[in-house]
């Protein structure tokens, strides 16, 4: 189970940057932690915001693609337990997320579907799985930066490797209790939408062949 720190409190801080055994504990479960949800291990001792939500890029828009109704509705309720406000769009099968990344069909309004700063990306759906997505975003010049993180049930090996050999950004399987997704649903906008700076689409200097 994920145990979360509040890196902003006092307590907490001394107790990480004491040479006492406690500290020692303490530090290794975060970085471990951190490590488990595929965030560089030079951010673990980063201060984080205890409001993430106040400090966030409120343009920041994060695509689901996810079929499973009780996933979606899962990762929305953690969100909201986690005080994330970006916008959470969903696509639920693989042609949907193509069409969405180009703008193309019911969602050519940029204003009403803007690209996405973090794609969310399921392994299983049906019509293209998330290794084709995955797949056809490098194949593309124009999409190619956008940040994908896999979020699905697998923890198989053989997916784990391929995923990141085809192009993930991150590798992250899906918790079994809600209050691990909601710690982890923190963990993600924490470095993903507040740390990490995202590409400007499309790019300037890339022309799409």
């Amino acid at each position: 189970m994920f145990q979360s720190f509040d890196l902003d409190a006092p307590e907490t801080a001394n107790t990480l940057f004491s040479p006492n055994p406690q500290a020692t504990t303490l530090r290794a479960k975060v970085k471990l932690d951190v490590f488990l949800l595929g965030v560089p291990l030079a951010l673990a001792f980063l201060p984080l915001s205890k409001s993430l939500h106040m400090n966030q890029k409120r343009e920041a828009v994060i695509l689901l693609a996810e079929d499973r109704n009780d996933d979606i509705l899962l990762v929305k309720e953690a969100f909201d337990r986690a005080g994330i406000t970006n916008p959470l769009l969903t696509v639920r099968d693989g042609d949907e997320t193509i069409a969405y990344l180009q703008g193309a069909g019911p969602f050519a309004d940029r204003d009403h579907f803007p690209f996405p700063d973090l794609l969310l990306l399921d392994l299983k759906m049906p019509r293209r799985d998330g290794f084709e997505i995955l797949q056809w975003i490098r194949a593309h010049p124009v999409f190619k930066p956008l940040r994908t993180v896999i979020l699905t049930s697998s923890n198989d090996t053989r997916d784990i490797n391929r995923a990141y050999h085809l192009g993930a950004n991150s590798f992250l399987v899906k918790p079994m209790d809600f209050e691990d997704y909601t710690s982890l649903s923190r963990t993600v906008a924490g470095f993903w939408l507040e740390r990490s700076e995202a590409p400007t689409f499309p790019p300037e200097d890339v022309v799409e062949s």
